[in-house]
């Protein structure tokens, strides 16, 4: 299942839960079904719209989505989508780690870059 902006399977949102917690997910749309997938967990967007968490989200058809299925969503400008280009082998090693690991791509790949950047702090 693509979405309404050119077939993008994946997005990174902001959660923040009821006591103030925030975390970061990903709404991943390639399934049949859009599961919101956070700490590792997978949530099917019912049984993630009970939690009462607020979704933060920087796109109008993720905030569609959400709200229609009963998610407390509102627009933040604080994300932004970027494409890069990757090997078909790096594609295929991420596609393969996401599903055993039960994470999306972008999760995997901000996670990466993010300490990377730790790391040469920056």
């Amino acid at each position: 299942m693509g979405d309404a902006e050119g077939g993008v399977m994946s997005r990174r949102v902001k959660i923040i839960f009821e006591d103030g917690e925030k975390t970061y997910g990903d709404l991943d749309l390639s399934g049949e079904k859009p599961i919101i997938v956070t700490g590792g967990m997978p949530y099917d967007l019912e049984s993630f719209a009970a939690t009462g968490a607020t979704v933060a989200v920087n796109d109008q058809p993720t905030l569609k989505l959400l709200q229609e299925a009963g998610i407390k969503a509102r627009p933040t400008g604080r994300q932004t989508t970027i494409t890069i280009s990757v090997t078909e082998q790096l594609r295929e090693r991420l596609t393969a780690a996401s599903k055993k690991y039960n994470r999306t791509t972008t999760s995997i790949l901000v996670e990466a870059g993010e300490k990377w950047l730790d790391e040469k702090s920056l």
